[in-house]
């Protein structure tokens, strides 16, 4: 699933998600018939359980029918638009204003927590965390190497599908180079916090130093230090030529708090960020000198910043009409309408496209339109809590190892939740998928109290 997912272009076409999400609720009835047959079955919870039952319980009740006088006290219904909307009727309706699209996009949010519930009860064991550790940044390295490819070669096609948008841009196997920017940003801060393991792993001193010893090292070791570096410069290469503004701003930001953290684990990685500067500094001036696109994609000289906020202009409307519960879990693109009627073009690779607010461009901005005040609140509060028990254990942990992948993986994850605030990767199934991939891995490093070769010791 992991890997499927990017590769059917994101599986935001209806036949990958629909087989995406069948495969994760078959792998969670087989879980559970393993686990009912089991003595000594312990389940391993997310701390945002409790935030995460309170948001189920608000989607409910956007769900359930009320009388019309209730509606009018819970809701300031729009009344203008009363006969435009999904109602059930005169004297019952719900809070959703079209309760097909709150099924399904409450079903997504059920699959997606089932998949956590899996990887956190499953994934107990080194060499199974590390399997699929390997399993991201070969995917990684994969999607960055086929995305260039497509793009020097003036081929840009995404298997046998021809590429008709974004065909002046890298973009994996996917449809938009936003959310193919948006998977490089989760992996590359792994790729570098692997890196700079398998460094201090093999240094001749035995200490966290990166470069001492080089000599010495086997080929073996050699050959996967390549690979890596590599990776890392592909993916980076990748995100650039994705000429994704706001993802290569968020990834910097990221590698920032990165090391940080690992400062305070005292590594002495000065000479690997030396290196990992100029490295970079080479990239991005090679880049700029044989593609001028890449530094005219950051001029902002089209509409599309202008378009973007008269659209979150009119967003805050739909905030003012539906303040407490929202219009209804997954109704954006229903609501939209009715408040921005006019049409909106921008210039994808340089042809002028009508434009489909099927998303906000902001997906808190989205939760605040679909499930209003208390939504958001629940969101905040559930990441508050999750992030303090990641920051907490990773911290107190004695294991150099697990606290590095720790905050690489935490690393990815702000990348993408910064990103969040311009964009919608949150609502492309893959990218969804593996963010839920990369937090449970990082709980499961915040609660171990070291990596074993056979399992991973949980506090209860």
């Amino acid at each position: 699933m992991i890997v499927f997912a990017p590769l059917s272009f994101g599986a935001v076409e209806t036949w990958a998600s629909h087989l995406v999400k069948t495969l994760i609720l078959l792998s969670l009835a087989a879980w559970l018939l393993k686990s009912a047959s089991q003595r000594d079955f312990r389940l391993v919870l997310p701390p945002f359980l409790f935030t995460f039952s309170l948001f189920l319980v608000l989607v409910l009740l956007q769900l359930t029918p009320l009388p019309s006088s209730w509606i009018s006290l819970l809701s300031r219904f729009p009344a203008g638009h009363r006969d435009n909307f999904h109602l059930l009727h005169d004297n019952w309706n719900s809070l959703t204003i079209n309760p097909t699209a709150t099924v399904t996009a409450f079903s997504n949010l059920l699959t997606y927590f089932a998949f956590c519930l899996l990887l956190l009860n499953n994934f107990l064991t080194r060499e199974k965390v590390m399997s699929v550790l390997t399993t991201l940044m070969a995917l990684g390295g994969f999607e960055a190497l086929y995305g260039l490819i497509e793009y020097w070669s003036g081929h840009q096609h995404i298997f046998w599908h021809k590429k008709v948008f974004y065909t002046q841009e890298v973009t994996g196997t996917y449809i938009n180079h936003n959310h193919f920017a948006g998977l490089m940003e989760l992996i590359i801060p792994l790729a570098i916090g692997m890196l700079i393991l398998e460094f201090s792993r093999n240094s001749e001193s035995g200490e966290n130093n990166l470069l001492p010893g080089t000599e010495t090292r086997p080929w073996r070791v050699h050959w996967k230090l390549t690979s890596l570096l590599l990776t890392v410069g592909l993916m980076f290469l990748a995100l650039l030529l994705s000429k994704s503004r706001a993802a290569l701003m968020c990834t910097v930001a990221s590698l920032l708090f990165l090391a940080y953290c690992l400062r305070k684990q005292k590594v002495k990685y000065a000479r690997f960020l030396l290196i990992a500067f100029l490295a970079t500094s080479l990239i991005v001036v090679l880049t700029i000198k044989f593609d001028r696109d890449v530094f005219d994609r950051f001029s902002w000289v089209d509409d599309e910043a202008r378009i973007r906020l008269d659209l979150w202009q009119d967003c805050w409307k739909i905030v003012r009409d539906f303040p407490l519960w929202g219009s209804g879990l997954g109704t954006f693109a229903e609501v939209i309408p009715h408040y921005r009627p006019q049409k909106d073009y921008i210039k994808v690779s340089g042809i002028p496209q009508l434009a489909s607010w099927s998303h906000a461009h902001n997906d808190y901005l989205q939760l605040l339109i679909e499930c209003g005040g208390a939504g958001l609140l629940a969101l905040i509060w559930g990441s508050i809590r999750t992030g303090r028990q990641v920051l907490s254990g990773l911290a107190h942990t004695e294991d150099f190892e697990a606290a590095t992948i720790g905050y690489s993986l935490l690393s990815g994850m702000i990348a993408l939740l910064l990103h969040s605030f311009v964009d919608f990767n949150f609502h492309i199934p893959a990218n969804a998928l593996l963010f839920c991939v990369c937090l449970s891995l990082c709980l499961i490093f915040s609660r171990g109290k070291g990596l074993s070769p056979s399992t991973l010791v949980h506090k209860t």
